[in-house]
C-alpha cells in the first residue's frame, strides 16, 4: 500500500466516522419530533445505530484495502 492509498483510506475512514457521529447527534431529535410520549428505546437506538453502521463500514473498507499476505 503506497502513501496515496493510505491517505485516501484515512480520509475515507474520517468521512465515515464524521458522518456517523453527525447522524448519531441529529437522529434522536428527529425521533423525538415524530414520536409521541416516551420512546426511550427508540431514542437510544437512534444514538447507537449510526455508530454501529459506521463501525461496520469502516471495518469493511479497511479490510478491503489491506492486501492479503502471500505465503
Amino acid at each position: 500500500m503506497n502513501s496515496d492509498a493510505k491517505k485516501k483510506l484515512i480520509g475515507t475512514n474520517a468521512v465515515i466516522w464524521t458522518t456517523a457521529m453527525l447522524v448519531s447527534f441529529v437522529l434522536p431529535f428527529i425521533t423525538d419530533s415524530i414520536t409521541d410520549g416516551d420512546a426511550n428505546f427508540l431514542r437510544a437506538m437512534s444514538h447507537v445505530f449510526p455508530l454501529i453502521c459506521g463501525l461496520i463500514f469502516s471495518n469493511s473498507i479497511i479490510n478491503k484495502s489491506i492486501p492479503e499476505p502471500v505465503e
